[in-house]
């Protein structure tokens, strides 16, 4: 032991923990959190769509003083769609005594984990209208409840990146697919793709190549981000999302034509308690509305990993 008392010695040293927690998981939603919100009324959601009449050149030409003519071709009937309204859950379960007990990073357990659960919800919701899973009607009292179409529920249009295994994404094949769209009505807003293609976009594009300089109140930055690419066919909004569960799709839609239908708000609950605990779920239940079977876009075999 030294001549002089040291904190190598001591055993009353107070731990230094930082009174924060830093989440480390992804939380963006840029998806779901985008679309606007309308209102289901039932558990299946129902929309009309109609097709308007095919133009030919001169076929309303009319001449002085004849008579109106009829065409069933100007007589498009309605088609009903619909989705599935799915219920989204999170739930959480602390020991009453964790709220005595003094943890680091909160004063309160179970309003944290409530917190965590909340966050989880919109991941969910997100992962859910990103899947291809197919609509499923569930049925009572057997554990599987309904799922809703997301995404991918419209008919859509595709092209492909290569005939067979998968090729970086080039502005032709992205191209080709946004002149398919528009040709249909559809003029594309939005761009989703995994991480990886996102810095394909901006490769084929020059981004960094150049590095513009930009100058804002005396501060120089060298710009190397792109996060709306113009092409022939409008301005697309890039969004990057680690949630897609076919990474080599690329999805390309029009924003206004999407919709989340909400039957019910999310709202947190208390659950059933029986033992010395507390627990709690967020509930809320809702469906993807498509307005158009055109609306949404599919490039596929797309390089998503290098060396993919």
């Amino acid at each position: 032991m030294s001549a002089y008392w040291d904190t190598y010695q001591s055993t009353a040293q107070k731990l230094d923990v930082k009174e924060q927690i830093h989440v480390l998981s992804p939380q963006d939603t840029p998806v779901s959190q985008g679309m606007r919100r309308t209102r289901a009324t039932g558990v299946i959601h129902e929309w009309l769509t109609i097709v308007l009449p095919t133009a030919t050149a001169l076929a309303s030409l009319t001449n002085e003083g004849d008579s109106f003519t009829y065409a069933s071709a100007d007589m498009a009937a309605e088609t009903r769609r619909q989705n599935r309204v799915e219920t989204f859950t999170s739930t959480w379960k602390v020991a009453a005594i964790t709220n005595a007990a003094q943890s680091y990073g909160r004063t309160n357990e179970f309003a944290f984990r409530k917190l965590l659960a909340m966050k989880g919800w919109k991941i969910n919701v997100e992962t859910d209208l990103l899947d291809n899973s197919a609509s499923g009607a569930g049925s009572s009292g057997s554990g599987n409840g309904r799922i809703m179409n997301g995404l991918r529920a419209q008919d859509g249009l595709s092209a492909t990146a290569a005939t067979s295994g998968a090729a970086p994404i080039d502005e032709e094949n992205l191209n080709t697919l946004l002149q398919l769209m528009f040709e249909q009505g559809v003029q594309a807003d939005r761009l989703v793709c995994a991480p990886y293609v996102k810095r394909q976009i901006s490769r084929l594009v020059g981004v960094g190549a150049g590095m513009p300089l930009v100058v804002e109140n005396g501060e120089r930055t060298l710009s190397n981000v792109l996060d709306v690419y113009e092409t022939d066919f409008g301005r697309l909004m890039l969004l990057p999302s680690i949630r897609l569960s076919v990474k080599s799709e690329v999805l390309v839609y029009r924003n206004e034509l999407n919709a989340l239908a909400v039957l019910r708000e999310p709202f947190a609950r208390a659950t059933p308690n029986d033992g010395d605990f507390e627990s709690g779920a967020i509930v809320g239940d809702l469906t993807f509305e498509y307005l158009s079977v055109n609306g949404l876009g599919r490039l596929r075999r797309v390089q998503s990993a290098a060396g993919a």
